[in-house]
């Protein structure tokens, strides 16, 4: 659920509500929207990510009885690490493969478990409880890969977009889902601030790409 202008054209435009999948599942390249890129040290000035790895859930579960009380049986949703695949987008022509980010705890951190599993939740079917489990997984992977930054202004840049990072080297290249943007405009000119995040990465060892 969305809240935003119904065209940037316009300064009187009116808002829109839109109820819509999460924009992070879209692939930048093929989707109807703009993809902002940003190179180092010319439209991107300051960029700075954040790693949190141990933090990630490897596999999470959700357990509870039945929403039916005609049906007495207890009913388990699980998701695992691929379940956040479909958020991880590349360029084929210069990216490496992206590894979602329980799995790349479980790579750093083998055999150590760590499932999210809230004790009797109520209200639930088989559907309900999977997406439940699927809902945790992505939330917490959404936090793995965050990035804050400063590009020249982009007044059209806003959340629910993508942008696409180049001129660092893996694995801070490619594309991020905006989650925040503040634009000002100072004597420097006008600034765009955002908040990005990518839940996955490529994992070393990596090779070098033109």
């Amino acid at each position: 659920m969305r809240l935003e202008f119904a065209t940037l054209d316009r300064t009187n435009a009116p808002l829109v509500l839109r109820f819509e999948p999460y924009r992070g599942r879209a692939t930048p390249l093929r989707s109807d929207d703009v993809v902002f890129r940003l190179d180092r040290e010319q439209s991107l000035l300051e960029f700075a990510p954040t790693l949190k790895v141990i933090d990630q859930y490897t596999a999470a579960e959700v357990r509870g009885r039945h929403r039916d009380p005609h049906t007495p049986r207890e009913v388990r949703g699980i998701a695992l690490g691929d379940v956040v695949r479909d958020e991880l987008h590349i360029d084929q022509a210069v990216d490496g493969a992206l590894v979602p980010a329980p799995l790349v705890r479980s790579h750093f951190l083998p055999g150590r478990q760590n499932r999210a599993g809230p004790p009797n939740v109520s209200n639930l079917d088989d559907t309900r409880a999977t997406w439940h489990a699927e809902g945790l997984l992505r939330k917490k992977a959404r936090e793995f890969l965050t990035i804050e930054g400063t590009a020249v202004g982009l007044p059209r840049l806003r959340p629910g977009r993508h942008v696409e990072i180049r001129g660092y080297r893996p694995p801070f290249n490619g594309f991020y889902y905006v989650t925040r943007t503040v634009h000002t405009l100072g004597s420097d000119g006008l600034r765009t601030r955002f908040s990005a995040s990518r839940p996955g990465m490529e994992l070393p060892p990596y090779r070098e790409r033109s």
